[in-house]
Order: C-alpha cells, then sequence, then structure tokens
C-alpha cells in the first residue's frame, strides 16, 4: 500500500502522515509475529514437554495478535477510503 501511495500521489506533506502511519502498522505486525515466532521456537525446543507457562505465553501472544489485527486492518482500509486506494 506504500507503494501504491507513492506511486500515484509521491511523497508530500500531505501524504507523509500516512507514510509514517503504514511504517508503524507494519512494525506492530513484524513485531508481533517475531515474539510469535519466538515463542513457537521455544516451544520446539523443549518438545515433547512443553511447560503450562509457556503454553500460557503462547496462548497470550495469539490472542493479543488476533484483538490487534482488526484495529490495523481497519486502519489499512481507512488508508485506502482517504486516498481512493485499490
Amino acid at each position: 500500500m506504500e507503494f501504491t501511495l507513492l506511486e500515484s500521489v509521491g511523497e508530500n506533506p500531505e501524504t507523509i502522515s500516512t507514510l509514517e502511519q503504514l511504517t508503524e502498522i507494519a512494525e506492530q505486525a513484524r513485531t508481533r509475529l517475531s515474539q510469535l515466532s519466538t515463542l513457537h521456537l521455544r516451544i520446539a525446543e523443549v518438545q515433547p514437554t512443553v511447560s503450562a507457562d509457556l503454553l500460557k505465553l503462547m496462548n497470550e501472544a495469539i490472542s493479543n495478535i488476533e484483538n490487534r489485527i482488526p484495529a490495523l486492518e481497519r486502519s489499512l482500509e481507512e488508508i485506502k477510503l482517504d486516498w481512493r486506494l485499490k
């Protein structure tokens, strides 16, 4: 979406905050996926027995991601609408 915005409108004072928003959304997604990957690796290392605490951390991470996705998707939809992007 960032590329599409830059390609169609360019980088200018009006698009700077939207481009920053897109960067933040991408960073949030990367951070959460990184946390999930780290937990997944830790679980793989301790197989076949995984502690309840580690499973709890994984469930909490999944829950946090699931709860955050709708807000991130809505932010992206609003940007698409604001800039008439496809």
